[in-house]
Formats: C-alpha cells, sequence, structure tokens
C-alpha cells in the first residue's frame, strides 16, 4: 500500500513538471565565488596563449620563480609620509600607482605603494586597502588617515593582508593558485600565493565585493553563481531558474490531494 501510495505521488507530480534536479537548480543561490584552480588555469591558458605553461601542467614539471619583469610599472618618488595616498612611511622613496579597495564592495582607488610592491617573496603592505585597514565595529566610521580610530595601521584586519606572495609569469609556473590581478589595470599581471609558501586567501576574499553579475564579473578571479542576469532580461521577466509556477504548484497539490482521497476511501 505504502508503495503503490508513493508511486502513484511520484507520477502524479512528474506529471505537472516536477524533477528534483529543476528543484534544486531553482533553490541554488546566487553569489561571486572565487574561481577553482581549474577554472582559473584553463582560463589563464586560453587568455595568455602559453604553449610553456600547457607543457609544464600536462608534463606535470616543478618550478617557478617570481616574475623579474616585477610589477611593470613606471616608478616615481613617493608622496610625503602619511600624505593623503600613502599613510606609510614614504619620505625618500620610490612609489608605484596602485588600484587598490577603498571599500567594503571592493571599488577602486589610486594609492602609492613602495616600488617593489609584489616583486618578490614577502609580507607586502596595504596602507591603501580597505580590507587590511579595517577596524571591526567601526567599518562605517573608516577613513583613510594614519591614527584614525577607525584605521588600523597595523595593516593585518584581513588573513591575506600579512600572507606572502609575488608576481609570476604564469607561461613559466606550475602552481595552481595562479591568479589574475586587478591592482595594476589595464596591465595584466598574475600573483601566486603557492610560490611563497602562503594560501590563497586574497582571491575568495575579494569575490565577496561581488554583490551582483556585473560587479562579480569585473573582479579579476572571480566567477558568478546563478542565473545569467543578461539571459534573464532577455527572457522578458520569465523565472530562468525553471521553477514552477506557483499555478502549477497549485494543481499538483490538488492533483495529489485527490489521490490521497481515492486510496484512502
Amino acid at each position: 500500500m505504502a508503495r503503490t501510495l508513493a508511486t502513484t505521488v511520484l507520477v502524479v507530480f512528474l506529471a505537472a513538471g516536477w524533477h528534483p534536479a529543476a528543484e534544486a537548480g531553482a533553490h541554488e543561490k546566487n553569489g561571486c565565488r572565487a574561481q577553482t584552480a581549474t577554472e582559473l588555469m584553463d582560463a589563464l591558458k586560453a587568455e595568455a596563449g602559453c604553449k610553456k605553461m600547457q607543457e609544464a601542467l600536462d608534463a606535470k614539471v616543478e618550478g617557478c620563480s617570481c616574475d623579474p619583469k616585477g610589477n611593470g610599472a613606471g616608478k616615481v618618488n613617493c608622496p610625503a609620509k602619511d600624505s593623503a595616498t600613502t599613510q606609510w612611511d614614504s619620505d625618500g622613496k620610490m612609489c608605484v600607482a596602485v588600484q587598490t579597495d577603498k571599500d567594503k564592495d571592493w571599488n577602486k582607488q589610486t594609492w602609492h605603494y613602495p616600488a617593489d610592491y609584489g616583486e618578490s617573496c614577502k609580507l607586502h603592505i596595504e596602507p591603501g586597502s580597505y580590507d587590511c585597514t579595517k577596524v571591526v565595529g567601526k567599518e562605517a566610521e573608516h577613513k583613510f588617515v594614519n591614527g584614525d580610530a577607525a584605521y588600523n595601521n597595523k595593516m593585518d584586519s584581513a588573513s591575506w593582508c600579512t600572507s606572502t606572495w609575488c608576481y609570476v609569469d604564469p607561461c613559466a609556473c606550475d602552481k595552481t593558485d595562479i591568479a589574475k590581478s586587478s591592482w595594476f589595470k589595464p596591465r595584466t599581471l598574475y600573483y601566486s600565493y603557492q610560490q611563497c609558501g602562503s594560501p590563497d586567501k586574497f582571491t575568495g576574499a575579494q569575490c565577496t565585493g561581488g554583490t551582483s553579475q556585473a560587479s562579480c564579473d569585473a573582479l579579476s578571479s572571480c566567477i558568478w553563481v546563478g542565473p545569467d542576469v543578461k539571459k534573464d532580461a532577455a527572457k522578458d521577466g520569465e523565472d530562468a531558474s525553471g521553477a514552477r509556477s506557483q499555478a502549477t504548484i497549485v494543481s499538483s497539490l490538488a492533483a495529489f490531494v485527490l489521490v490521497l482521497s481515492t486510496l484512502v476511501h
């Protein structure tokens, strides 16, 4: 009796257009996440056209080094210490202009960093990064002013801020965490934490700034999970997840009740 009832109910719901996979997809949470190592490597190979990279991955060749070309940015005299775009001991030093995260949504601003930023395996300071200088409980008051109570001049607010890393040549490096940098746009640079013995906690952190598909697509090494908003718009309001309409659900439930009534009586 129980088996017959279960079979009958399943037939009714399948007839109404319900399917477990479709229902699961309808409840998948949209969001921005870091690309997996496989996704990243495939994208890098396609973009950079690296025969050497493909050969290294296929042959599992070991070897990598920090890119001898460094960050490739033009060096300039740094603004004075604690000026509006330094907030570090920059007096008498050389700088490069970097596009850093200015808020929780990872919008960009130009900041002056040490000229050797990203050129070797070490901790690279992040005085112009909101994520590295925010103070828990005072995020709304954050300002880039050294000495302000809402600015963490230790620059260690997020775990990635104190990890060692460097820029690498994706065509000459076998590391599996290589990711595209957005700090020197429009120039294309690639970084690796594995090269310097650290886990990559940065890529996942920046992807939290992708609150929509458009903003996620703008973040390097991030991918949008969920319905394609462009396709959604083209379908003129149609539910892209494939979930049943409310009317279909009601019809299915009515059929279910009818079957039960027949079996019970």
